[in-house]
């Protein structure tokens, strides 16, 4: 699992890091990603070019569901 951080709730530049990985020899065919202020959590899916976004949003009062999307991540 891998962590980053962006500070305008914007999804991160999941395309470049594909496209870094292939050229390094460690493809990564699917990525999964999350947006948080912290408070508010959403999840997403990259495969190839095509994005998933869940357009349900998660509040730390569902730190359950939360934490459950997280474990399946890995």
């Amino acid at each position: 699992m891998r962590l980053s951080q962006s500070k305008y709730s914007t999804f991160p530049a999941g395309p470049v890091a594909q496209i870094f990985n292939q050229q390094e020899g460690n493809e990564i065919p699917i990525i999964l990603g999350t947006v948080t202020s912290g408070n508010i959590w959403k999840f997403l899916q990259l495969e190839g070019l095509e994005c998933r976004i869940d357009i349900n949003e998660y509040y730390l009062k569902d730190i359950d569901k939360i934490l459950g999307i997280l474990a399946t991540c890995c």
